[in-house]
Order: C-alpha cells, then structure tokens, then sequence
C-alpha cells in the first residue's frame, strides 16, 4: 500500500516531543514558527535558533544550518534509520501504521476518482475534494474521526447522497 510520509510528518506534534525528550522550551515567532535552543548535543545553542514548522512537518536550525522533515529530525536526533524515525513517530502519537496504510489508500482512492471525473460531475468533484480537505485537516488531531469520516464519505458516495458530503465539509456528519 501508499503510504505518504507527508502526513505522517503534519500530524506529528513535534514540539511535544521535542519538549518531553529533549527538554526544549518553544515559544511562537513573529511568523508562526516554533523556536527554542537547538537540541542536538554538538550546536551548543544558547539563544533560540531552531524552528519548527508543524503545518509544514520541517525544521531547520540557523546556528548549525540542519534543516529537513521532521522524520529527518527524529533519525538525526535519536540516530536510528528512517523507517526507525516514522515507527517512533507512530509510537508517540499513538497510531498504527496499518491504520495510516489503510487511511492512505481510502485517500488515494478519492484522489483516483477525482482525477477520472468528468466535467459534468464538477459540482460533485468538489464536493469530494472539500470533503477530503476537511477530512485530512482533521486526520491532524483526531486520526480515529477522520478513519470514521471517510467511511461516511465513502457511504454517501455508494449511496449517491451528495448533499450529505456536505455535513462532513461543514463538520456536522
């Protein structure tokens, strides 16, 4: 199955992490960024000059210049692989990555399905893009609702009850 990291790497609350295994102290930038001391051991950092963007899943430190996903930050940090990196991600935001594979490929294929519309489904094109839109900006705080959300989508779908697509858009399904 599909699995994109990408997701993996929004929806992990990297400051938490940072904060309980690092002891990092983060407070919010003029431009949204996270910023403490940088925690790898060989930037001996006394002034907050490591940022995380957590919408973007990156980081980067202006002090040593290390920068990347934050899959990345996790291996470097904790000197283990990347696919070691992803399952100590998965651990602490307390997801199965069979669930996250299944998530994936539901989401691929509504991707697929939107692709392969024709011009007179637009309306419903649409709707089932707003609909994975809301879906995956929930999947960031709540991956269980969002596993249920697309299980409704896929219902209203079989059932051709597209003005029920629109409950889940407004976050009322």
């Amino acid at each position: 199955m599909i699995f994109d990291y990408n997701d993996l790497n929004t929806m992990f609350h990297a400051d938490a992490w940072l904060e309980e295994n690092f002891g990092c102290e983060f407070y919010k930038s003029s431009n949204g960024n996270l910023m403490c001391s940088c925690p790898f051991d060989d930037h001996a950092d006394t002034s907050p000059s490591f940022g995380v963007h957590l919408e973007k899943g990156l980081f980067k430190c202006f002090g040593c210049g290390r920068e990347g996903s934050l899959i990345t930050l996790v291996s470097e940090l904790m000197k283990v692989n990347f696919f070691q990196a992803v399952n100590i991600i998965a651990t602490f935001e307390g997801l199965n990555l069979d669930n996250i594979d299944s998530l994936t490929a539901k989401n691929e294929k509504f991707k697929k399905a939107l692709m392969e519309s024709s011009n007179e489904e637009n309306k419903l094109t649409k709707l089932i893009q707003k609909a994975t839109i809301k879906i995956k900006k929930t999947m960031k705080t709540d991956f269980y609702k969002a596993d249920d959300m697309y299980k409704l989508m896929d219902e209203y779908i079989e059932q051709q009850n597209y003005d029920a697509l629109k409950e889940i858009i407004n976050g009322t399904a």
